[in-house]
Parts: C-alpha cells; sequence; structure tokens
C-alpha cells in the first residue's frame, strides 16, 4: 500500500475536479484551513490519521496537527431512560449516566456509552435528570435552537427581524429582502455546544414559553471587559434584562428602574449569575454563584407574554457557555454552596443540604439537611447542583474531544483509533 503523507491541501486541490460523490454513510475531514474532504477513518494515534475517500486509490496518512476534527453524519439521538443523568464537570464536559454509587472522594456512574465510570467529586458541577419536566432549557448545545435578529442596513428605528440561523429570511418587501443573511459567520458554535459572536452589536434569540415563576441560570464570556444585554423577551426597551453600562452590571425594567449590581474592571471577562423572577409578587432577584444576592427590580408593567431570551453584545466579543431555564416554587432562593448542596425535586421542592451517600439497594439519595437525614429517591430528583463548586479547581481540558448529537461532551488525549 502507497502511503501518502499529506501536509499541504495542494493534492486535493488537483483532484477535486475529479471528485466523486460522497457515500451517505461517510464522515467527513476537517483541517484547520477550512478545506474538508468525505470518506472513513481506518486508524489513527496520537500522531497520524489514516483516511480512506473515494478519491484516492490508496488511503491518506494525515499529521493530525494539520486536522481540525472528524464529522459523522447526524443520527437520531438516544432517547432519555428513567434514571439517567448528564452530568456536567467543572471543565465543562458533559455526560450521561446513572449514579451507582458515593464516596467522599468519587462519584460513581453507569451508561450505555461508556459502560461503568468513576469521577472525582470535586469536579463534579451537577447532575439534571434527563427525565425532568420542570426544565424548560439547558444549554446551549449548539445552534439549532437558536435563531438570530437583524434590521435592514441603513434603516434607523425599525423592529428588529428574526430568522433561523443557518437560513434565509422570509422577507415581507423588497426592502426586507436587504436584510444581511443570517447565517453561522455571525455566531458559531464550540464542539462543546457554546455559541460565539466576534461581530459588534449583534443579537441572538432563544424561543422559550417563560411561566409566571422562573430561574435562568447563565454563564456568559468574552476576551474584553463584559458588555452585553440578557433581555427576557424582543423588546429590549420594555422588558425585564441584566445589561453592563461602561463600568457596572445592572438588572433594569423599561426606561428608568434599575439595581446596580456589581461593577466591572478590566479584568472581568465573564459572569455567572442566577435569576428568578416571579411575576406573581413582581420581583426579579439576581444572585452569584456564590450565593450572594445582588440586588433586586420590580417586574410590574413588564410584558405578560414573554416567548423567548435574548442576548446581545457591544463592541466586543461574546460567547454563551451556559443558559438553564426552570421552573420556580416561588420560594426563597438559595444557590448552592461550598457547605451544602442543591437538590431540587420534580414536584418543584428544593432541599439545601450535603449529600452523604447513595443507597443504590433502594435507588435513594440520603441527605444531611438541617442536622436531620432524609431519604429521597432518585426518581423524584430533577437535579443536583454539588457542593463546593465555589472552591473546586478545574481539571484543564486536553487538546482533543467527541461530543455527540445529544450533548455529551468528553475531552482527553487520542491514543488510538
Amino acid at each position: 500500500m502507497t502511503k501518502i503523507l499529506i501536509r499541504t491541501m495542494l493534492l486535493l486541490t488537483v483532484w477535486r475536479s475529479a471528485s466523486l460523490p460522497a457515500n451517505a454513510g461517510d464522515a467527513t475531514l476537517l483541517w484547520h484551513n477550512g478545506d474538508s474532504l468525505s470518506g472513513k477513518l481506518l486508524k489513527a494515534d496520537d500522531k497520524v490519521l489514516t483516511w480512506q475517500s473515494p478519491m484516492f486509490t490508496d488511503p491518506l496518512q494525515i499529521e493530525l496537527s494539520y486536522l481540525a476534527s472528524v464529522k459523522y453524519p447526524a443520527s437520531e439521538a438516544a432517547k432519555g431512560e428513567p434514571g439517567i443523568f448528564r452530568i456536567l464537570l467543572r471543565n465543562g464536559d458533559f455526560l450521561n449516566g446513572r449514579l451507582t454509587s458515593i464516596t467522599d472522594t468519587t462519584m460513581s456512574f453507569e451508561s450505555t456509552r461508556f459502560g461503568a465510570f468513576a469521577v472525582s467529586r470535586d469536579q463534579v458541577l451537577s447532575l439534571q435528570s434527563t427525565d425532568n419536566s420542570g426544565m424548560i432549557y439547558s444549554g446551549p448545545r449548539g445552534l439549532d435552537e437558536w435563531q438570530v435578529t437583524k434590521k435592514p442596513p441603513n434603516v434607523n428605528n425599525r423592529v428588529l427581524e428574526v430568522d433561523r440561523l443557518g437560513q434565509v429570511a422570509q422577507v415581507q418587501n423588497q426592502e426586507e429582502a436587504l436584510l444581511e443573511t443570517a447565517n453561522k459567520e455571525i455566531w458559531s458554535e464550540a464542539p462543546d455546544g457554546s455559541i460565539t459572536t466576534k461581530k459588534a452589536d449583534t443579537a441572538i434569540f432563544l424561543p422559550v414559553n417563560l411561566p409566571d415563576k422562573y430561574e435562568i441560570e447563565f454563564e456568559v464570556q468574552s476576551s474584553k471587559p463584559l458588555n452585553f444585554q440578557l433581555v427576557m423577551g424582543r423588546d429590549i426597551k420594555s422588558s425585564l434584562r441584566i445589561e453592563t453600562w461602561i463600568d457596572v452590571l445592572v438588572a433594569a425594567k423599561g426606561k428608568s428602574s434599575f439595581k446596580t449590581l456589581r461593577t466591572i474592571g478590566e479584568n472581568d471577562l465573564s459572569v455567572h449569575l442566577y435569576l428568578f423572577v416571579n411575576r406573581t409578587a413582581n420581583t426579579m432577584e439576581v444572585f452569584s454563584d456564590t450565593g450572594e444576592k445582588l440586588g433586586e427590580v420590580n417586574t410590574e408593567s413588564t410584558p405578560a407574554d414573554v416567548t423567548g431570551i435574548t442576548f446581545r453584545n457591544g463592541d466586543f466579543d461574546l460567547s454563551i457557555h451556559r443558559l438553564r431555564v426552570s421552573h420556580w416554587d416561588g420560594k426563597t432562593p438559595r444557590i448552592a454552596s461550598s457547605e451544602s448542596s442543591r437538590i431540587e425535586l420534580i414536584d418543584g421542592t428544593v432541599h439545601f443540604g450535603k449529600v452523604q451517600e447513595f443507597d443504590a439497594t433502594g435507588d435513594n439519595l440520603i441527605l444531611l439537611v438541617e442536622e436531620q437525614t432524609i431519604t429521597v429517591p432518585m426518581t423524584d430528583v430533577a437535579s443536583v447542583a454539588i457542593s463546593g463548586q465555589s472552591t473546586g479547581v478545574a481539571v484543564e481540558r486536553p487538546n482533543a474531544w467527541l461530543n455527540w448529537n445529544d450533548g455529551g461532551y468528553l475531552s482527553g488525549s487520542l491514543i488510538s483509533v
């Protein structure tokens, strides 16, 4: 077999003119420079990948340093099974599994994908039931569920139009046909599902119906000091929102009602917040990720029918790393801390305490809550925010990863294929 070591895409460019149609089941090999080639992965180690393409007689051997990824055809995501949890790690990895045991140092799971595996307890951020009816949205998981907001060039005071990412807009007149086509050059998705824009003053919209009482957890990041808006709805002028004003972060409603949450310095490149909105009581309370209450605003006279969430960046780039929207029972908000975990049940009940152990025989979680031991069936658990999340140090991600179309994401080092 002739071995061909490719260091540039020159040879591929020559052969492209005589390319053969790709088979439906073929994967796609992607280079860092944007080039791609359909075919099949035969084997790989930590330095070289061997690729079979119908465009070449012999398999190609390609140095990994030139390659970005191998993408397989989309398939139907596996349906969630009862008792399966999404496991969020501190470095951003997402795994799926059924809890089998808990010790002081490890949490053990079992899944059809990985078999039996154990994770250091201090590396687990949270568990989320895949069968949780109280969860409205948990992600992001790429761009598929998001829409981009756009306005015609050189037209002032126009209502922002909304179009699904990756599709051409349905326009109402010739002037609106001049709208910038929504595509993934405006917002891009990372392998871990996070989404990013580097274009200034760009908005993105997630269609979700928000109930009268709900909780939002979000985390955004930038390469520059934070400059963004999060809006409950599309109407920025009258809706509830979190936004930056030069060197401060505020919670605001309409044009005149606001509460300063914290200052923003040159080194403040990210923020992780919890919002608790109770339209019945006309309140929105804002908490830091460590559980500190930062402020509260009145929600009276805000739009009654909120059908989504808008993010908009300012002059700098913006990445959305985490967004979780769920029903809230309206009780006094509390966030998990280094001393206590936050255990939310499917019926909306929330416990704060220490996870002592897991009873595998009865499939029960044993909690210590206010010096009392209580037993909670795992079938009743919606989510668990693990204590110690403010003090744990995330393990740095290696330079390779696997991601699945159900949101699973695992970083590591390639050993062999």
